[in-house]
């Protein structure tokens, strides 16, 4: 239709109106009548418009964990198909295992590059060097699980994920845990004490399990997750400084290490689920709320998941063929840590500054 004749159409249409609602508001006068008849005129009910019906979204997320790890499967549940049942299939989330869009150590960079929307990723790695405050995730300094998600859900984790929003460019939903990071792993002996370290290649995952490595003696080696399989056949590192028994089991490590120390020296929740800015500001608030609820219940079921099912991880590696484990004495936790502790700070202060990491350390210690 002409534009001139649509605009006029719609001028039309209005006056219409107008008369009607002229003539209805005078109660008992007659109603208007048609020149030739003298029957009453008929006019016709404007329709309202309808609403236009949801547009479907479709959303790439990255995880840390390869696919078939129990905690890929988790979020896989818990939010994939949260998301997919609470908008009625109209969101969907295209689920990525650690290395098939992006290697762990980069998912922060495909988050920057809407390569993908949204990551489960772990916070005190790659991203630290565009958000150094979140080095503190990475520090033995949190009792338990419990004691860092007191300190995240409280006045740390509001600062914390306010500087992922500000320097990051991205939008953090849940802290998340893996439980238990306490798997140390050499290919030719047991890690009974520190002194079992001194002088060996040790795989770190990031610059703090680096410097702790140092303080422990050995030579630290940063190398992704989906590297280290390979690193340790090769030779290229003598053993894996600290990981998780799940990621034992399932990157199948014990193949290739065939010694493994349970010591909990790093407990916490390092991880989160972020959303890429750019991608969340495209969103509808519904949408939006949808998301956050769902990475609330992945929180919960991963950690439900870390705190009954670390033991029984645990038994499934000492279970294997050829592994040799050890469990350091919980009174011998603290010599460790100890060892660790100014290079940890060192850290930190060179991350931020003295007086900011004091000011988080604090933070830390408050949530106790």
């Amino acid at each position: 239709m002409n534009r001139r004749i649509t605009v006029v159409s719609a001028v039309l249409a209005v006056f219409s109106l107008a008369v009607l609602a002229v003539g209805c508001g005078g109660g008992s006068e007659a109603a208007p009548t048609t020149e030739a008849s003298g029957s009453p005129a008929t006019t016709e009910t404007a329709t309202p418009p309808t609403e236009a019906a949801p547009e479907p979204v479709t959303l790439r997320m990255g995880v840390e964990w390869p696919t078939g790890d129990p905690r890929t499967e988790l979020v896989a549940e818990h939010f994939v198909k949260a998301v997919a049942d609470a908008s009625g299939g109209l969101i969907t989330v295209e689920l990525f295992g650690g290395g098939e869009i992006a290697q762990a150590k980069d998912i922060n960079e495909a988050i920057d590059s809407n390569l993908l929307d949204l990551a489960l990723t772990k916070l005190s790695a790659g991203w630290t060097t565009a958000v150094p405050e979140l080095t503190v995730l990475g520090l033995s300094v949190f009792d338990d699980s419990g004691h860092a998600f007191r300190a995240l859900d409280g006045d740390l984790g509001t600062e914390l994920a306010q500087a992922l929003e500000e320097k990051g460019n991205a939008k953090l939903l849940s802290w998340i845990t893996a439980g238990d990071v306490d798997a140390m792993g050499l290919s030719d002996g047991q890690i009974t004490t520190p002194e079992d370290l001194k002088g060996r290649k040790m795989r770190a995952s990031s610059k703090a399990d680096a410097v702790s490595c140092e303080a422990l003696g050995a030579v630290p080696v940063v190398i992704d997750s989906s590297e280290m399989y390979m690193a340790l056949q090769r030779g290229t590192v003598d053993g894996v400084f600290i990981t998780t028994a799940s990621g034992v089991e399932k990157a199948k490590l014990y193949e290739v290490t065939k010694y493994w120390t349970r010591i909990p020296i790093v407990s916490g929740a390092q991880l989160g689920i972020v959303a890429g800015a750019d991608s969340w500001e495209a969103l509808d608030p519904a949408v939006q709320q949808t998301l956050m609820d769902a990475a609330t219940g992945t929180r919960a079921a991963i950690a439900d998941w870390a705190e009954t099912g670390g033991a029984k991880q645990w038994d499934a590696v000492a279970a294997l063929d050829g592994i040799t484990t050890y469990v350091v004495p919980p009174d011998q936790i603290s010599v460790w840590k100890d060892l660790m502790r100014d290079s940890q700070r060192g850290l930190l202060e060179e991350a931020v500054s003295p007086d900011e990491a004091a000011h988080l350390l604090d933070l830390v210690i408050q949530a106790r």
